[in-house]
């Protein structure tokens, strides 16, 4: 087949695609809902930036006036290709229908449909916002001709982004496939990448705030700030005021850009036929040896039904912890909150306080943000239990508490021996501990409010994750919620406040809101849980 009949065919399967996704909102009442919510939310973040874009726009002078010109356009090519590996290992690796449509479609077809619709989808969401404050930075600079020829650019760039970085994703996965024992090392080290670049941006954004980095940051931008790419973003401005003439280094890497396209995209169609069709992922080996107590569940959660669907859920996720890949919102506020941690001072106070909100974060996100959606793939064979759903639900928490309980009181406790006063810790272990109970009835209620119950593929699993606007409302309301606990807690233990009566009704309004909003999401968790059918 022509590369013309197969762009042809990838036209189609975006078209098809597009259709697809934008019916699935128009019938979807709660989709469509939370892309309203986006929707609004982005009109919102451009009413600000836009008038700010338009006047730095209007004291530019030339390249060098320009806020990080070079450096951003330094990173935007290798940032896109390491963006566009990641989703193709992580969401397009494959083609839906692929058996049948790898019968009547050639893979570079179905490639170029998948690329197609993932860069629909960067263009919509990122391409047309930064388009629209470019374009005012572009008016206020006086240099409207300039937003065509950077356009032209990026679209250069996420082209060979594209094809490039779909040929990294699959290459990765091909070795993965054939060395099944890495792929477990190589998503800790992912983690660790991943933990280590967010905790080192927020101290360079706070060195870039406070004082513009100072000489190593300087250094760095200067590093980037000479790099090839630079001389390529400047092409932005050819022609103008702004900019001046086209230099030798810009031309040849637009030139070397556009040349491996044809090539990146040979690349990628000779991974991803051997991904779809020649490579076979080697047997599992099954041992021999079982371990029948696995399922048996230890004292005291064999007590009682509610501690047998605890243990369940606990086994599940450490059989597939991938399932607990939604657990990474709450990870970046905790990674984000350490700049804070390390520059108010290691004291034991405060890391006592970081575990207990680590736990409370937790413990209702982990097993009840999705107690609806969670067990659908489970459900028939609930129905055919004598399991009720009050030992479901009470099962949910039951096991958030088992892995974050722990967390609070022993986190707590090891600060004693840096110097935190023996009573302080045990009054924030005890307080920490029992505020993952609430949590835990606040998240089932705002799970049960908006479940999800579609899957999608989260690391190679598949998987029904809840919500982000549950999770981000349940991130914030327990955070408000312990700190305030906290804080109270440890001013009394350590006397630094005595209880007065202004304090006093305090509490017992903290202590209700503490406990009836929860208990209510408890109730309602259980109400619709008896609503369900086997249909």
């Amino acid at each position: 087949m022509t590369i013309w009949a197969d762009f042809e065919d990838g036209v189609q399967i975006v078209r098809g695609t597009l259709r697809r996704e934008l019916r699935s909102y128009t019938t979807n009442q709660r989709r469509l809902i939370g892309l309203l919510v986006t929707i609004v939310f982005y009109l919102f973040t451009l009413s600000i930036s836009i008038p700010a874009t338009y006047t730095i726009g209007q004291g530019v002078t030339g390249l060098d006036s320009i806020p990080y010109f070079g450096v951003l356009w330094t990173l935007f090519p290798p940032g896109m290709v390491g963006m566009m590996a990641l989703l193709s290992a992580d969401r397009i690796a494959t083609i839906e229908a692929s058996d049948l449509v790898l019968m009547i479609v050639h893979p570079r077809g179905a490639l170029l449909g998948l690329l197609g619709t993932e860069c629909i989808h960067l263009l919509l969401w990122f391409g047309l916002p930064a388009g629209l404050v470019g374009g005012s930075f572009m008016l206020g600079a006086n240099v409207p001709s300039a937003l065509l020829v950077g356009g032209t650019l990026v679209l250069v760039v996420l082209c060979w982004a594209a094809v490039w970085g779909y040929a990294l994703g699959i290459g990765t996965l091909r070795v993965l496939r054939r060395v099944p024992r890495f792929q477990r090392l190589l998503k800790i080290l992912w983690a660790v990448v991943i933990v280590a670049v967010l905790f080192a941006s927020q101290f360079i954004g706070r060195q870039i705030v406070s004082g513009l980095g100072g000489r190593p940051f300087h250094s760095l931008a200067a590093i980037l700030n000479a790099g090839p790419f630079a001389s390529f973003g400047a092409l932005t401005f050819v022609g103008t005021p702004v900019g001046g003439s086209a230099s030798l280094d810009g031309l040849a890497i637009l030139a070397v850009l556009v040349l491996t396209i044809p090539v990146g995209l040979g690349v990628s169609t000779h991974q991803a036929r051997s991904f779809w069709f020649r490579d076979r992922a080697p047997p599992k080996q099954h041992s021999d040896r079982q371990k029948p107590t696995e399922f048996e569940p230890p004292w005291p959660l064999d007590r009682s039904r509610a501690g047998h669907v605890a243990w369940g859920l606990l086994l599940r996720a450490k059989r597939t912890p991938q399932k607990l890949a939604h657990l990474q919102q709450q990870g970046i506020l905790l990674i984000m909150a350490g700049p804070l941690v390390f520059e108010a001072g290691l004291s034991g106070g405060l890391l006592a306080a970081l575990s207990c909100i680590a736990a409370t974060q937790v413990a209702g996100a982990a097993f009840c943000a999705n107690p609806l959606g969670d067990d659908r793939p489970l459900g028939t064979l609930l129905f055919l239990t004598d399991v009720t759903p009050r030992a479901l639900a009470r099962g949910r928490m039951l096991a958030g508490l088992v892995l974050t309980v722990p967390v609070a009181v022993i986190g707590s406790l090891l600060t004693i021996a840096i110097g935190t006063p023996p009573l302080a810790a045990i009054s924030v272990a005890f307080v920490g501990a029992v505020l993952c109970l609430p949590a835990t009835g606040l998240a089932l209620g705002l799970g049960s409010l908006y479940p999800i119950f579609e899957e999608r593929e989260v690391f190679g699993t598949e998987a029904i994750s809840p919500s982000f606007g549950v999770l981000y409302v349940y991130e914030m309301i327990v955070l408000g919620g312990t700190v305030i606990g906290l804080w109270v807690c440890w001013v009394l233990a350590t006397g630094t406040a005595s209880l007065s009566l202004g304090l006093g009704i305090g509490l017992v309004v903290y202590g209700l809101f503490t406990t009836v909003i929860p208990y209510a999401g408890y109730r309602y968790a259980v109400g619709r849980l008896r609503s369900l059918t086997i249909e």
